[in-house]
């Protein structure tokens, strides 16, 4: 199965897929987009080449695919671009495997502030910015809130329902 978590920066994307692979009982492959942007801009170098990353996004997609295809459950967070044109490319990429399950993740500006806060490593202000406008032009399948509700809790539940016995 792969497992597509979308939703704002600060949103608890990665910790509830780390609660996931922690509860799944089975094995979970948990690939991070913020684990594979920096080879996109090592060194933080600012000769930026649109189409480069644009083929770049999309091969890194292509990829998450074939991972999928292969018969390993994977969980991709955060990956889905901004840019309409190369999201829905990147989706109906994702779409083709059998089983892929799209999931929301949403989360009070309150509490999307508080945690960009404790971050620090993103401008202020950009994940309530990214909330108003991350899952446009996404169809989900599944949707938690990650602002009362433990990671725990939310992936069990989440478990269930993408892993219950046909």
């Amino acid at each position: 199965m792969l497992i597509v978590i979308t939703g704002a920066s600060s949103s608890g994307k990665s910790t509830l897929a780390r609660a996931m692979q922690a509860l799944a009982g089975r094995p979970l492959l948990h690939l991070e987009a913020d684990e594979f942007v920096p080879a996109l801009n090592p060194g933080g170098a600012t000769n930026r080449d649109s189409d480069f990353e644009a083929r770049l996004i999309v091969g890194f997609h292509r990829a998450i695919a074939e991972l999928g295809r292969s018969g390993l459950d994977v969980i991709v967070d955060g990956s889905l671009p901004d840019e309409e044109g190369l999201k829905r490319q990147c989706l109906e990429i994702l779409r083709g495997v059998a089983g892929t399950q799209v999931i929301a993740v949403n989360c009070a500006a309150a509490t999307l502030r508080r945690r960009e806060a404790a971050r620090g490593d993103r401008p202020r202000g950009w994940a309530v910015r990214q909330a108003a406008q991350v899952h446009a032009g996404v169809v989900c399948d599944l949707e938690v809130d990650t602002t009362r509700a433990s990671p725990d809790v939310l992936a069990r539940r989440l478990l269930t329902r993408l892993f219950r016995p046909a």
